[in-house]
């Protein structure tokens, strides 16, 4: 994607990722980082690949959050919680 494609789709977003919106979205990532981390140090297997285990999936949550994607994604046999479109003043809650 280039030129003024790369533009429009930039322009969409853009307003998805301002400081207010991300200082918004930090205690629902924090909740979410907690409790993976929880999951990390009641597992028992040791080591533990930090990026597969916690980088990778709260960023997906993370960018799901944000994007008003449903993940799909699992924790730890847990059931899929994908965000609801509720609207605030962050626009979308999850």
């Amino acid at each position: 994607m280039d030129g003024e494609e790369h533009a429009a789709e930039r322009r969409a977003l853009i307003g998805e990722s301002t400081v207010r919106r991300m200082a918004c979205l930090r205690p629902r990532i924090q909740e979410i980082v907690d409790g993976f981390i929880d999951d990390l140090l009641a597992a028992e297997k040791r080591p533990v690949d930090v990026v597969r285990a916690l980088a990778l999936p709260v960023t997906s949550l993370a960018i799901c959050g944000l994007l008003g994607v449903p993940s799909g994604s699992t924790r730890s046999g847990s059931s899929p919680t994908p965000p609801s479109t509720a609207r605030t003043s962050c626009r979308v809650t999850w």
